[in-house]
């Protein structure tokens, strides 16, 4: 989310449902590879 904001975008449908988590390193969290997904609902804002 760091890497949109700082690009001035906000992808507006949030949920559990668009988070897909590959890889969860409960000892290491640097390890852990989450993606989003569904930005069918992301616009340009500079709000943020």
């Amino acid at each position: 989310m760091v890497y949109l904001a700082n690009y001035g975008i906000v992808h507006g449908d949030l949920a559990c449902r668009n988070v897909l988590v590959f890889r969860f390193h409960n000892s290491n969290p640097q390890e852990n590879l989450v993606k989003l997904t569904d930005f069918g609902l992301t616009r340009a804002s500079t709000l943020y």
